[in-house]
């Protein structure tokens, strides 16, 4: 974990049953034997969500486009079995008006600051997301060879074309009127498009320009492959 990221600060998720421990004391007892690399056994994170009432503080952060207030325990600890003796933040992360579960996260520099973990935690949903479209949408697990360098090369391949799909939708398919994002029965307040809406407005311009723009389609057939154009694009 840290040998990847040997200068930046890396801010994840950990474990709410993970087993962490208070860092070694610096008094060494007269005895024989190495000084321990770790402290005594502390509560999980869950449990310390549970029974903590103090140390407690309120923080502002901006999560997901809006500035809000969230209660957020901070303790430096150790997670051994992930990185040893290197000390970490573990950050308990609460929803004041109680409508979200808690959240526990990591970082590992103690010294950044409470409300800097808390937004850069939350800016980690549009990473994931676009991880998900990459493996779901892209080919992005999908790599056939067992060279590394072939996995290499066809993983990040995946995500520049998701990178390029978004940029030609921002720049030409966003003014197409079948690109405008429509409400279902289960997302009636959808306002925005996903990937897949962006990818499906792609495919419907390219088939449109080379069948089309190449036919005589009229009528009753053109309406049919109309139709049907728009379910292959969707279902794509």
């Amino acid at each position: 974990m840290y040998s990847l990221f040997p200068y930046a600060p890396l801010v994840s998720r950990i474990r709410s049953d993970a087993a962490i421990y208070a860092l070694p004391s610096a008094y060494r007892r007269r005895q024989r034997g190495r000084h321990p690399k770790k402290g005594q056994r502390l509560p999980t994170p869950k449990q310390m969500a549970a029974r903590r009432k103090k140390g407690w503080r309120t923080v502002e952060a901006l999560i997901y486009g809006h500035r809000v207030k969230r209660q957020v325990l901070p303790v430096v600890c150790l997670w051994y079995h992930v990185g040893k003796d290197r000390p970490i933040k573990l950050l308990i992360i609460r929803d004041p008006a109680g409508k979200q579960k808690d959240d526990f996260a990591f970082c590992t520099d103690p010294a950044v600051d409470d409300a800097q973990i808390v937004e850069r935690f939350a800016a980690r949903w549009p990473i994931e997301e676009a991880i998900h479209d990459g493996k779901q949408l892209g080919g992005f697990e999908q790599v056939q060879g067992w060279c590394a360098r072939t996995v290499q090369r066809q993983a990040p391949l995946a995500l520049v074309v998701q990178t390029l799909v978004k940029v030609w939708y921002l720049k030409y398919g966003i003014h197409t009127k079948s690109a405008q994002p429509k409400g279902t029965d289960w997302t009636p307040g959808k306002d925005h498009p996903s990937y897949l809406d962006m990818l499906a407005t792609l495919r419907r311009v390219l088939w449109d320009h080379r069948i089309n723009h190449n036919s005589t389609l009229k009528g009753r057939l053109r309406g049919i492959w109309n139709m049907l154009q728009f379910t292959l694009c969707a279902a794509a």
